[in-house]
C-alpha cells in the first residue's frame, strides 16, 4: 500500500476504507491505544513534513504493524482536546496522547469491561469525554465517516479533526 497516490481528501478517504476492509478480512488488530502509540510514535520523524494525502494514508496504513510504545504514565497529564491555537503538528501530537491516555483510563476504571452493546451506545470516560469507538477499524470507519464533509486542503489540523472523529463520531 506504499505505492499509494492519492490527491484528495476524498481519495485519502476511500484509501482509509479500503485499509479498514483490509484489516477486517485479516481478523485481527491491535488494541485501540497499542495503535495510537504506534501512531504516535510514526509521526513524530514528519514534524516538519509539509502534510500529504498518501504521508497520512501510510501511517495510519503502517501503524497496525508497527512496534507500540509502552504506555508513559506522564500522559496522564493530558486530561482534553488540545488547545486550538497550538501549532497544528502539536495538536496532532497532543490529540493522539490525550486518546492514549484517555483509553488508559477507561480500562482502569473497568469502562472497557462493559458490554459491546453498551459500548456501542458510547461511554463518558473519567475525564467527562464521550467514545463511540473502541477498536482501530471502528475508529477509521468513524474517522473517515466523519471527516467525509471535508473537501479540504491537506494539513495537520485536518488529521486532528480526523483523529478527533475517530473518537466521537457514531
Amino acid at each position: 500500500m506504499d505505492d499509494i497516490q492519492l490527491e484528495t481528501s476524498k481519495q485519502f478517504l476511500e484509501y482509509i476504507n479500503a485499509l479498514n476492509e483490509e484489516i477486517e478480512a485479516k481478523g485481527s488488530s491491535p488494541r485501540l491505544d497499542a495503535y495510537l502509540s504506534s501512531l504516535y510514535a510514526l509521526i513524530q520523524p514528519y514534524r516538519e513534513s509539509k502534510p500529504v494525502w498518501n504521508l497520512f494514508a501510510q501511517l495510519l496504513s503502517r501503524a497496525f504493524s508497527h512496534e507500540s510504545l509502552p504506555f508513559n504514565p506522564d500522559w496522564l497529564q493530558y486530561t482534553t482536546y488540545p488547545e486550538p491555537t497550538l501549532p497544528e503538528f502539536e495538536q496532532v501530537e497532543k490529540m493522539i496522547l490525550f486518546q492514549i491516555a484517555d483509553f488508559h483510563r477507561m480500562g482502569e476504571s473497568g469502562l472497557l469491561d462493559l458490554s459491546p452493546g453498551r459500548l456501542w451506545m458510547g461511554v463518558n470516560s473519567p475525564t467527562g469525554h464521550r467514545w463511540y469507538n473502541f477498536h482501530p477499524t471502528s475508529y477509521l470507519e468513524c474517522a473517515a465517516r466523519g471527516s467525509s464533509q471535508m473537501e479540504t486542503t491537506c494539513t495537520w489540523g485536518f488529521f486532528q479533526h480526523f483523529l478527533l472523529m475517530g473518537q466521537v463520531y457514531e
